[in-house]
């Protein structure tokens, strides 16, 4: 089973070689993801790997919508955008990066950490489990704090 940065490296190959085995592979992903994967905030996943097709709903909890997963998500669809300029992608893209990306971060943290969460909770929970980010460094908040850093640059992150 392909994994997200997987696909990642095979867009960039594309790009680099033109090579159509690739490129196949990168839309097939990620229409399947788009498709059957995929919740209205753009994330795709719950307890860090995709369920059955089509059956979101059975898993909406506390652990949906892994960071590293939309990190990975976001980098697919950037590059699908890049060499299709199709409309549905850029949209996709814009609602991957402002649910499951944006909303990860908390700077109004009374001890004046920032904070980050690693599962966007989507069912069921009033309040976001933040985490510190000056102890217990998880994965997902190095992708985080690289979505923000792109955030800041000069060139937009798409």
């Amino acid at each position: 089973m392909l994994r997200g940065a997987q696909v990642v490296g095979m867009a960039r190959a594309y790009e680099i070689t033109g090579n159509a085995t690739d490129k196949k592979i990168v839309d097939t992903f990620f229409e399947a993801l788009y498709n059957n994967h995929s919740y209205a905030t753009a994330g795709s996943n719950s307890g860090e790997c995709w369920q059955a097709p089509r059956d979101l709903g059975n898993f909406l909890d506390t652990q949906t919508e892994e960071s590293c997963t939309q990190y990975n998500v976001l980098k697919v669809a950037r590059r699908s955008f890049l060499t299709s300029a199709e409309a549905s992608k850029a949209d996709f893209y814009e609602r991957a990066i402002l649910n499951g990306i944006i909303g990860n971060q908390n700077k109004e943290d009374p001890m004046g950490a920032t904070s980050y969460i690693y599962m966007q909770p989507l069912g069921g929970v009033n309040t976001k489990p933040w985490g510190k980010s000056d102890y217990g460094f998880p994965c997902c908040w190095g992708t985080l704090s690289e979505s923000f850093a792109k955030l800041g640059a000069e060139t937009t992150p798409f």
